[in-house]
């Protein structure tokens, strides 16, 4: 079944805004309706009427025992995830509850390492 679209206007100083973040591409945004359908599932979302799975700008590049490397869109680099102990940290910030770590722990493959090594992946 083919998606239907509906046309709306906003006004200019909204869009100049929008402009200005797809521009400076830190934020992984490619397209004025990109950033806004992910502003109104995000708002629908907080009001209740949507279940979005969060998506986030990254991907995983290397994963072994010690550590799982993803590459951040938004800031243009490689950040490692140290696993020390059965824990996740940022290698970035020192964290183990930053948006990094939150990325990783939810990956599937990661989540199986955890169990194999009888750890439990801290859930926020």
């Amino acid at each position: 079944m083919a998606k239907k679209f509906v046309s709306i206007s906003l006004p200019k100083d909204l869009i100049d805004k929008i402009d200005l973040i797809i521009k400076a591409g830190t934020l992984g945004y490619d397209s004025r309706p990109e950033f806004i359908k992910e502003a109104i599932r995000k708002r629908l979302s907080e009001l209740g009427y949507e279940t979005v799975k969060v998506t986030y700008p990254f991907r995983i590049w290397n994963m072994n025992m010690d550590r799982v490397t993803i590459y951040d869109e938004a800031l243009g680099r490689w950040v490692n995830i140290l696993i020390k102990e059965g824990k996740l940290i940022c290698e970035l910030d020192r964290s183990e509850d930053c948006i990094h770590v939150k990325f990783v722990s939810e990956n599937p493959q990661v989540v199986e390492m955890f169990k194999k090594m009888g750890w439990r992946i801290p859930r926020s």
